[in-house]
């Protein structure tokens, strides 16, 4: 199975607009892509962390993205614990189900 990919952003990245351009970069390479429904982007919840949670097909179309925004391999987050911020509506759940 594909890893999944986070990507944490510092003050200073949100302070300049990094999180709308992964954000925005993501949508685009996912429309491109034929709008996977296992691709999904995700944030943590907790306001205070600025990580960016991408399930494994997702990191499959945006794998150059990813890297100029220093991602990193990591463990599956906790369902309960991400938001949705971008995929199809409804498919929030679905990279956690085969899990």
């Amino acid at each position: 199975m594909t890893a999944w990919y986070c990507v944490t952003l510092s003050a200073d990245d949100i302070s300049s607009g990094r999180h709308s351009a992964l954000h925005e970069g993501f949508s685009k390479i996912f429309v491109a892509s034929g709008a996977p429904r296992l691709a999904v982007m995700y944030k943590l919840t907790d306001v205070m962390a600025n990580v960016y949670y991408f399930s494994p097909e997702a990191a499959v179309i945006a794998m150059d993205l990813l890297a100029a925004y220093g991602a990193e391999g990591c463990a599956m987050p906790s369902r309960s614990c991400v938001k949705m911020v971008a995929g199809w509506d409804g498919a929030a759940d679905l990279p956690f189900l085969d899990a």
